[in-house]
């Protein structure tokens, strides 16, 4: 399998060997929330919709709880924790380096029982935190516009327009992966990458939009929508996505092969005014049958192996944490991002103006 640190192919290894243990206070459905109310703050789209369905209806049904919806995440986060103003009770639907670069400016509650529900549930180290709960996993994977186009297995041949000729796609808003798969591109040995290059990586990109026309998505919808139409042959894209377009028709093709997995989830917001609210949404979201339901309608893989192997059959192939995917994948270096993304940024921002 290859990994960036002996650490992280630990933890891909538990996420196929973990198993779940449930306690009887999670086996056990109550509705000890009626009346209250938990503020979810997350984004829109049709994740949101999803979760509505599948977790925050049948979660009031059980608890007696009402959760109100704010959908404009994140734009007004950092101006509102720093103002000590109320934005909502428990935040869902943000990516793991960013869930820990917030967490370091303070916007998050810690709470042990965030860590006892990941621990219960069987999910690997170093997922369980007292400060965030990771839902789910997704890859930032090589997709082709049809099936017909020989598929690049590496990065190394998605730099190759030769072997592989047409336009690429890259996403336009993050430079993580796209950092990542360049140096890779380069000839970085994969546990020889952190901490980044990132002078030789904007280098290799630029080699690469010296090569062929390059197309920056500002969305996973663009993503698509770009490869769907034969505007971009090739492209960086999320797997949830590629997923959904596979899915509903669409005959793009892409392969896990040297991709890399990051994590998604939620946490307690600083000033939140219903705490315990806030930790039994998220609690009932890990549920293994939940997060199973919830990958087969997103593509968004559970993080733990008895969610993951309740998914029926047909959709396991497509999902980033299949054994057999998961031997093909690099793990994506949070921490490193989460001190980093900033700076980075900014030169990933500059880079793509030029």
């Amino acid at each position: 399998m290859k990994m960036l640190a002996t650490g992280r192919q630990a933890a891909l290894a538990a996420i196929t060997a973990a198993g779940m243990i449930l306690s009887p206070a999670i086996a056990h459905a109550q509705r000890s929330l009626e009346g209250q109310q938990v503020v979810l703050y997350t984004s829109g789209g049709t994740q949101l919709e999803t979760t509505r369905e599948l977790v925050i209806k049948p979660f009031e049904q059980e608890t007696g709880a009402k959760v109100v919806i704010d959908d404009s995440c994140c734009a007004r986060l950092q101006a509102a924790m720093e103002a000590r103003q109320y934005v909502g009770d428990v935040l869902i639907g943000v990516d793991r380096a960013a869930l820990m670069a917030r967490d370091d400016r303070g916007f998050f509650i810690h709470d042990p029982r965030l860590e006892e529900i990941a621990r219960e549930r069987g999910s690997p180290d170093p997922l369980p935190s007292k400060a965030m709960v990771i839902l789910n996993l997704y890859s930032y994977v090589i997709a082709a516009k049809n099936e017909t186009l020989p598929l690049p297995r590496s990065w190394i041949e998605f730099w190759d327009t030769q072997r592989f000729p047409g336009s690429r796609g890259l996403n336009r808003t993050v430079p993580q992966v796209q950092v990542e798969a360049a140096l890779l591109a380069d000839g970085v040995p994969a546990d020889k990458l952190y901490p980044l290059d990132v002078p030789r990586a904007l280098k290799k990109l630029s080699e690469l939009r010296d090569k062929t026309k390059l197309i920056l998505n500002a969305s996973g919808a663009d993503q698509i929508n770009n490869l769907g139409t034969g505007e971009t042959d090739y492209a960086v894209t999320y797997s949830n996505r590629a997923y959904l377009a596979k899915r509903d028709g669409i005959k793009i093709n892409f392969s896990f092969a040297d991709g890399f997995i990051a994590g998604n989830g939620g946490a307690i917001l600083r000033g939140s005014k219903n705490v315990d609210g806030a930790v039994a949404l998220l609690r009932y979201h890990m549920r293994p049958e939940v997060l199973a339901r919830f990958a087969e309608r997103t593509g968004m893989s559970p993080a733990y192996k008895a969610s993951a192997d309740m998914i029926e059959p047909q959709y396991r192939a497509l999902m980033a944490t299949t054994p057999e995917n998961l031997q093909l994948q690099h793990m994506l270096n949070d921490e490193y991002w989460q001190k980093n993304l900033t700076s980075v940024a900014e030169k990933w921002i500059g880079w793509s103006a030029q």
